[in-house]
């Protein structure tokens, strides 16, 4: 899983034509730390699927530009637009959202 910087996670989102699926994190997050491996299994699994991961305490103005407020926060886009997102550690609910979203148009 990439981790990128606000300006990266900004050229990804506008160039990719496919689905993405942004992780938001924190160090001194417990349940991110948490959640991290779990995500790394289902991107090996959708493959289609780009995984990204960005450390909100090294990109502080991701908070605002995403109307951040709880972590983790996992959002997914479809062609550079937001679809849905899961906020906290609900495995069930991600994988289930992604697994919509992984094959659906």
């Amino acid at each position: 899983m990439d981790r990128l910087s606000l300006s990266d996670l900004r050229a990804r989102k506008s160039q990719t034509p496919y689905k993405l699926v942004i992780e938001f994190t924190a160090k001194w997050c417990g349940p991110c730390k948490f959640l991290e491996p779990k995500l790394e299994d289902l991107a090996a699994k959708y493959t289609d699927v780009e995984f990204v991961k960005i450390d909100v305490d090294v990109i502080m103005s991701v908070w605002k530009e995403y109307n951040l407020y709880t972590f983790p926060a996992v959002i997914f886009m479809k062609r550079g637009q937001e679809v849905d997102r899961v906020v906290g550690l609900k495995l069930d609910e991600i994988e289930q959202k992604l697994h919509k979203y992984a094959y659906s148009f």
